[in-house]
Formats: C-alpha cells, sequence, structure tokens
C-alpha cells in the first residue's frame, strides 16, 4: 500500500474533532460535547446529560461532516495505520542508530584529544 500522509492529514484535520467514542447502546460513534452521533450517518444529537433528541437529523451541516468524517475512516484504514506504525518504526530504529553512531564519535573525539593534550603536555 502506498502511504499518502498528507492525505491522510488532511482527513483527519477535516473531521468531527474531540474524542471519538463507541456507543454501544446506540451502535453509533460518538464525538465532542454534545455527544454528536458522527456514523452511522443517519445521526441524531443527544442533549447533554440527557435521552432528549434535538430536532431532526443534525442538518446540512452535519451531513457535510458526516462525508469528511468517512473520508476519514477510509484514509485511516487498518492498511494505512500499519503503514504508518511501521514507517514509525523504521524511523525509530534510524534514530537510535545515528544516536549510537553520534555516541561513538564523540567518545572517539574526546579520547583522540585526550591524547593529543597528553602529547604536548597540557593538563586540564
Amino acid at each position: 500500500m502506498e502511504l499518502n500522509i498528507e492525505a491522510m492529514k488532511a482527513a483527519a484535520l477535516a473531521a468531527t474533532p474531540g474524542e471519538w467514542r463507541w456507543n454501544l447502546e446506540l451502535g453509533a460513534l460518538e464525538a465532542g460535547p454534545k455527544e454528536q452521533i458522527i456514523w452511522p450517518r443517519n445521526a441524531i444529537t443527544l442533549e447533554p446529560d440527557t435521552d432528549k433528541e434535538l430536532l431532526g437529523s443534525c442538518g446540512l451541516l452535519a451531513e457535510a461532516q458526516a462525508t469528511q468524517n468517512m473520508a476519514h475512516f477510509v484514509a485511516a484504514q487498518p492498511a494505512a495505520v500499519l503503514a504508518l506504525i511501521e514507517e514509525l518504526e523504521r524511523t525509530q530504529r534510524n534514530r537510535d542508530m545515528w544516536k549510537g553512531q553520534c555516541e561513538r564519535q564523540a567518545d572517539e573525539l574526546r579520547r583522540i584529544h585526550a591524547e593529543q593534550a597528553e602529547a604536548v603536555g597540557f593538563k586540564p
């Protein structure tokens, strides 16, 4: 799978912000302080701390937002998430390798510096 990080980022930024959670009772994905149902598409909004539905579906804005949420779902499919994890792990391995290389070179430079200082009689 070709990983398009920019497209994934754009989809995530366009999706409903806030913490997402699964509501087992409703069989729906919720987000935000008003418990906005972001999936399935025929979403309703519940008033906070009640079971009372606000009027109708979430309206035109919610329909557009639901489309953005679905784009995020598609972009964040398991294969893409696994590819991101693989890329992160590869980057971390490279970082650790270069960090170790730099530490070894720094140790070698300190050793050389100490040898040169000793050769000319310099005492720190």
